[in-house]
């Protein structure tokens, strides 16, 4: 997620980036922010890829596919289970994993 110098500079403009009002609103974050949002996109063409690849050998409607993650980036409140960004217990959704 975070800028290393054999990376490509964000295809997602920092400046356009809606910074949770919870986050503070600095160049660093935008750019964290950022660079999340390309990585989400990435993730969607890479599984985009896969399911056209399985369609094309008339597999996909044998496949199960399972997609997860690590439960967030290293950003504040990232790594939490709570539906949006919100401290209202009325617009807050939890669950359990059994």
């Amino acid at each position: 997620m975070w800028d290393k110098p054999d990376q490509s500079p964000p295809v997602t403009d920092p400046a356009r980036v809606t910074v949770p009002p919870f986050l503070p609103d600095t160049p660093g974050l935008r750019r964290a922010l950022a660079r999340h949002y390309d990585n989400l996109a990435a993730a969607a063409r890479q599984l985009g890829d896969l399911l056209a690849q399985l369609e094309a050998k008339i597999e996909l409607a044998n496949t199960m596919i399972y997609v997860w993650s690590d439960h967030g980036e290293g950003l504040p409140r990232a790594k939490a289970t709570r539906v949006g960004f919100t401290d209202s217990p009325e617009q807050t959704a939890t669950f359990t994993i059994i």
